[in-house]
This record gives structure tokens, C-alpha cells and sequence, in this order.
């Protein structure tokens, strides 16, 4: 069942699935994006942060759209804190997953969870981009490469470079509307 939308509707199922993180899971396990065996917990834990970071960071952005005057101290200490911190939550969670495939090397690990891309890349390309659009690309790109957490960059970096990203990216809409944008404050 589903509590509010959006929510995601197989018609040859007939299932319905709520809940941005659920849908995800879920669609990656439909077409092929899923974790590794062993490795769904994490995955899902990453999920979850992901979804945290965005749910703090648009509300943070709107907070900062009720208050302009604090906008810049706020957007800051939103990109400077909470966000680099669970930037490097998610680089730990892939270090410890990585220590239960033991007959692997992390270093060839392109995306979070492996040397393949499951749907966890996707959330953490939308989560980024979000920030981007919210509080300025440049500010967000600062932000990122300040944490210096090499795995979850190149996760990212990788993704961007996947030629359906990049074809999809270059023609879609923003995510968000125009009131949360960071243009709409001046960045």
C-alpha cells in the first residue's frame, strides 16, 4: 500500500511500491541494479543515509527560502557539517563492506558497492545533483571534494561519465521547482 505519492505501479504485478528508498531497492532489483549477495544491508543502510541527506538538505533549503537573510550562513553550515559528515558515513559503510568480500581489492571497486553499479549509485547521483540545484554546483563540488572520501567521489564521477547518464542528464528537467533552486537566492 501507499501512503502518499510518488509511488511506483508494475501493471504486470500489480504491485505499487511507496517510500523513495523501497521504490529504489526495488527497481533495482527489476532491472538489474541490485547489490551484491551480502551486501544488501549495506546498501540499504546507504540508502538510507542518502535519503536523510536529502530530506535535511531540502529542508534546509527551505528553511533559507523563509529566511533569506540567513541564507548563506545556513547553506555553509549545511554543506560544511551534516553534509560532509554523512559523506563520510557512506565512504565508512563501503570501507566495511568492502572487509567482507575479502578476496577483493577496494581499489577496484568503481562504484560504492562493487565494480558494478547497483541503485545506490543512482540515489547518490540524484542526491548530489539535488544539492547542486539547491545550494549552487560550485558550493556542493567544494563541498564534496573537501571530504576528501575518494570512494564516494569516484562513485559518483563514475556514474556521471556512464553514457546513458550523461545522454538523460543533458536533456532532463530539474528535479526540484524553481522557488528552491539556489538561482532563486542569487548563487
Amino acid at each position: 500500500s501507499v501512503f502518499a505519492v510518488p509511488a511506483v505501479y508494475q501493471h504486470s504485478t500489480g504491485i505499487m511500491m511507496g517510500q523513495t528508498t523501497a521504490q529504489s531497492a526495488w527497481l533495482g532489483q527489476e532491472l538489474g541494479y541490485a547489490p551484491r549477495d551480502g551486501l544488501q544491508f549495506y546498501a540499504l543502510k546507504i540508502a538510507c543515509d542518502i535519503a536523510d541527506m536529502w530530506s535535511e538538505a531540502y529542508s534546509k533549503r527551505q528553511s533559507i527560502k523563509l529566511s533569506p537573510e540567513a541564507s548563506e550562513h545556513a547553506q555553509t553550515m549545511w554543506l560544511t557539517d551534516r553534509f560532509q559528515k554523512f559523506v563520510k558515513v557512506i565512504e565508512a559503510t563501503r570501507v566495511e563492506a568492502a572487509a567482507l568480500k575479502i578476496d577483493e581489492d577496494i581499489a577496484g571497486w568503481t562504484y560504492l558497492l562493487g565494480p558494478e553499479p547497483c541503485y545506490i549509485d543512482f540515489a547518490l547521483v540524484n542526491m548530489f545533483l539535488t544539492h547542486g540545484y539547491m545550494f549552487g554546483k560550485s558550493l556542493t563540488d567544494q563541498a564534496i571534494a573537501s571530504t576528501e572520501c575518494t570512494g564516494v567521489t569516484g562513485a559518483y564521477n563514475a556514474m556521471m561519465e556512464r553514457p546513458l547518464v550523461k545522454a538523460y542528464l543533458e536533456t532532463s528537467e530539474p528535479e526540484l521547482y524553481h522557488s528552491v533552486s539556489a538561482a532563486a537566492i542569487g548563487l
